[in-house]
């Protein structure tokens, strides 16, 4: 590892600060069966039980502004939660923290979303010498934002946060793997020092990573008495929304604590659920294009289902929101302001009722005891 890297992050053993998104979490799960609890887990048990809620924030790029719109309306309908968990995924990632640190912090999401464009993000690289490169985009002015936005001062909130029990998650795609990984973004801000505020900005910008078109990020890891350069990029290629690992025994955990009420799990869907129907031509860029947004969608509707019937199974309250189906711009900018600002008043609109929030998946028939839609009537 080049010596300016060991110097310039902490080495985190890789089992502190974060678990593999795809299979359950070993040590979570060992302390229940032995009730050998720690005072996190007793710390989290407390807040949650004041604040039973959760909070999944999806990718989907500048569809994103839309999440952003309906947290800061949320804000102002006066009935926004305070959210035990917040995790975030890619654009979602981009809003996490910000949704996680509360209300004080609505003006950085309505500044994210409304007032940059492409050019204040990403630096086009040459056609020719991008191919023999890792991306399409040079993402450094992207870093320089996330920078600018979360800093000292919002890292040390998030660390206080995080001690009195909250959780906020991001997800990123392991290279190396091809497995999703959760970094536990409230414990690395309690190493409380410029490494660890670097560390966080290079997890979230990985998590926005988009493959081919932004490049991956190296990420310096201990394990083990060695040290590991790993190469993370966009979480939405393994998971496009998360709450926590498959597997994990939260009736074990509620049990345990004695914990009688029912979470209500809010997920955020920055994409629409019907596919704009779009005449294609037979050219390899067009057909290329619809190809790889095809698979991205299903598993994102996929991924809706998986965490309903994590809901399901836990006892929570699902509620899912989602771009109006009838919301469609046309665009050729990747973050194209005209066509954000429009979506983030949508989303801003319909939080100021309160959201606009599904019971069920997509295409899933209600259930006798479901409670319906929550809010406004949503947009079909």
């Amino acid at each position: 590892m080049p010596e300016e890297l060991s110097g310039k992050y902490h080495l985190f053993d890789r089992w502190e600060i974060r678990t593999w998104g795809d299979e359950p979490p070993a040590a979570f799960n060992q302390a229940i069966q032995s009730a050998q609890f720690n005072e996190r887990f007793r710390t989290f048990a407390d807040h949650f039980r004041k604040a039973p809620n959760f909070l999944s924030i999806s990718g989907g790029g500048a569809n994103g502004a839309y999440g952003a719109g309906l947290i800061t309306g949320w804000t102002k309908s006066g009935q926004r939660p305070n959210f035990s968990i917040v995790t975030g995924v890619s654009t979602g990632a981009l809003i996490a923290p910000f949704a996680f640190l509360g209300p004080d912090f609505d003006w950085t999401l309505n500044e994210i979303y409304n007032a940059h464009g492409t050019e204040d993000l990403v630096n086009v690289r040459a056609l020719i010498p991008s191919i023999f490169s890792d991306a399409l985009f040079d993402t450094n002015p992207l870093k320089q934002r996330i920078a600018a936005y979360l800093t000292m001062d919002e890292m040390k909130l998030i660390a206080a946060e995080h001690d009195k029990g909250r959780v906020l998650l991001i997800g990123t795609t392991d290279m190396d793997a091809l497995r999703p990984v959760m970094w536990n973004i409230g414990k690395i801000a309690k190493q409380g020092d410029p490494p660890a505020l670097e560390l966080i900005h290079r997890i979230i910008l990985a998590s926005a990573a988009i493959p081919v078109a932004f490049p991956p990020v190296t990420i310096p890891i201990a394990h083990e008495g060695k040290v590991y350069e790993e190469l993370h990029a966009d979480g939405g290629v393994t998971n496009q929304v998360f709450l926590f690992p498959p597997g994990l025994d939260w009736m074990g955990f509620v049990e345990h604590f004695n914990i009688k009420a029912k979470p209500e799990l809010y997920i955020i869907r920055n994409d629409h659920m019907v596919a704009e129907y779009k005449i294609t031509r037979a050219r390899l860029k067009p057909l290329a294009s619809r190809s790889i947004d095809s698979p991205i969608r299903t598993q994102g509707i996929g991924d809706l289902f998986r965490l309903y019937v994590t809901a399901k199974t836990n006892s929570f309250y699902y509620y899912l929101a989602h771009v109006p189906n009838d919301f469609y711009r046309k665009t050729d900018e990747m973050f194209d302001p005209d066509y954000m600002r429009p979506l983030y008043q949508i989303g801003h609109e319909q939080g100021k009722q309160g959201g606009c929030w599904y019971s069920t998946p997509p295409g899933l028939k209600m259930r006798k005891n479901d409670p319906g839609t929550k809010g406004c009537k949503p947009v079909e």
